[in-house]
């Protein structure tokens, strides 16, 4: 029943943040002040230029959640190094330490690399149902976004890590997410320094009965769906736009003004190049999503 109802949400589930620098640099004053909300002070929290060069790092890896047009969430996913989710496991780092040149760009990780998951947040609702439908969106988002990274790969990256950190009230939601969905739990030892990371680990390609698994089909039977709506949609407006341009190239022309029909076929031929390439794009996509769901 849980799964059913991530049909019901307008696909994709999450927006990417604004490549607009001022509207950017205030999405991610937004996202900071969300997770000062969320988490304890001295977990997890970083400055807002911190955050900015994770963001030029990896610009796909931030997206936001929206009900009625305002911003109610965020995640944090990104590609990092194999080496320093290495170190994090055996508690020679810390996730703190992961800086923007352990980020990867997307389509640019090996097998051996991590998804990370830095963050899961969502605003404090006092409205259930809206809390409801923004917790379902993150978690689509996330599955949606950790499905990008690991089969939009020639090499695909199978290993999901992702450390718990207490929220603002000292309880760790996060646990019982992870183990439902597949999480193991590495919890390292103490040192003088600083606490164990309370690691959790995904393996990608094991357990392909569990939640996450489950999760991962219906985002991907509403990415197909998606994905062949706009494909058609494209088609139509490759037609409408031909049949419009012959038409007006047939009037200026008749109108004696030859200038004006050379600027609408040039017009014309570079809507029809974005939509086909789109639809290409989209096709291959689709490609993808069937060999997935086979």
């Amino acid at each position: 029943m849980f799964f059913k109802q991530i049909e019901k949400l307008e696909y994709p589930f999450l927006r990417k943040l604004s490549r607009k620098p001022k509207i950017l640099r205030n999405e991610i004053g937004y996202i900071s002040a969300l997770a000062h909300q969320a988490f304890s002070e001295g977990e997890s929290l970083e400055s807002d230029d911190i955050v900015v060069q994770w963001q030029k790092a990896s610009p796909a890896s931030w997206l936001v959640a929206e009900f009625e047009g305002r911003v109610c969430g965020y995640i944090h996913v990104e590609p990092i190094k194999g080496e320093i989710g290495d170190l994090i496991r055996t508690e020679k780092a810390h996730e703190g330490d992961i800086t923007s040149e352990y980020i990867l760009k997307d389509g640019t990780s090996e097998k051996e690399d991590y998804i990370h998951i830095g963050s899961i947040v969502s605003k404090r609702q006092s409205n259930t149902e809206k809390r409801n439908i923004v917790a379902l969106k993150l978690l689509a988002g996330v599955a949606d976004r950790v499905l990008d990274l690991m089969f939009m790969n020639n090499t695909p990256t199978q290993r999901v890590l992702a450390v718990d950190y207490p929220d603002s009230d000292g309880n760790h939601h996060a646990i019982n997410l992870f183990k439902r969905y597949g999480f193991l739990h590495e919890h390292g030892e103490q040192t003088s320094e600083r606490p164990p990371n309370d690691v959790y680990v995904l393996h990608l390609n094991k357990n392909e009965t569990n939640s996450f698994y489950q999760l991962k089909e219906a985002v991907l039977a509403k990415r197909l769906q998606f994905l062949l709506t706009r494909k058609n949609i494209l088609n139509n407006k490759v037609v409408l736009v031909g049949m419009v341009a012959v038409t007006l190239i047939a009037v200026f022309l008749l109108l004696g003004k030859p200038i004006i029909a050379s600027i609408t076929i040039i017009g014309s031929i570079a809507s029809i190049v974005t939509y086909i390439k789109q639809k290409n794009h989209d096709e291959k996509r689709i490609e993808k999503v069937y060999e997935l769901v086979k």
